[in-house]
């Protein structure tokens, strides 16, 4: 047991791309004892948790799975969501437009509070099992909550829809580029090679008429604000320059 819960530790304390925020501690899980679950299992726990917001649902994602998460917040409630940035195009379509969306590099940790009273947290995901901690009506929520609102929220990436995206795979392209990430470390979080990498940005820049890599950012920012996406108050960041052209290689 108390392997699992260093496991615990570590996995919510190394949330990538959060880590510097989390500095090295982990949010209390209080007298929730971790056991094993089933994928169905754990996504019904959270949609019940989800379901159970009244004011307030914030959540860690690092994947979404549209066909397992049938359950979701009432209208009205706030709803928050750190996901993987992989899969923020899906997330937005998942979640709905009504959620506010920022972007991290995450680790298989799932993790939900509903209003500060109410906390899930899943380590050890795979496709079909994990490890599912619950607690209600200790501090373990609230302190949770806190540390989510003040370390790792302001740390995740602003999320703009790729307006101008034509598939799930170039959205994902663009978002790792708006990121400031290379074509190699886009390349390596999607699976592809740098090349398709690059395709996929020439074709994004041919479309919206982009000479260079700033230009694209800017483009692809505007057209985000024009669509109304929550992030729209704030231009997306401009693409990082690269040795080579955009469209060559």
């Amino acid at each position: 047991m108390d392997e699992l819960y260093g496991q615990l530790r570590s996995a919510v304390a190394r949330l990538s791309g959060l880590t510097e925020a989390l500095d090295g501690a982990a949010p209390a899980v209080g007298r929730g004892a971790p056991r094993p679950a089933t994928a169905e299992q754990i996504d019904g726990v959270f949609a019940t948790v989800a379901g159970s917001a009244r004011l307030e649902l914030l959540e860690v994602r690092p994947e979404v799975r549209c066909d397992r998460d049938a359950g979701g917040p009432r209208s009205g409630v706030r709803h928050r969501a750190i996901v993987d940035s992989g899969v923020a195009h899906a997330a937005r379509g998942a979640l709905g437009t009504v959620a506010e969306i920022r972007t991290a590099a995450l680790l298989p940790v799932r993790v939900a509070i509903a209003d500060r009273d109410v906390l899930a947290l899943a380590v050890g995901l795979t496709e079909t099992t994990g490890w599912l901690v619950t607690d209600r009506h200790t501090d373990a929520a609230a302190r949770t909550a806190v540390r989510f609102a003040d370390s790792w929220w302001p740390r995740a990436h602003r999320y703009a829809p790729v307006a101008a995206a034509e598939s799930g795979t170039e959205a994902a392209v663009i978002d790792g580029l708006l990121q400031g990430l290379t074509d190699e470390s886009v390349a390596l979080r999607l699976g592809v090679t740098p090349r398709t990498v690059r395709r996929h940005v020439a074709a994004v820049s041919a479309r919206l008429g982009a000479v260079s890599r700033f230009q694209l950012g800017v483009l692809i920012g505007q057209r985000a604000a024009r669509a109304g996406s929550p992030a729209s108050g704030a231009a997306a960041a401009p693409v990082a320059p690269e040795p080579d052209a955009v469209g060559h290689g």
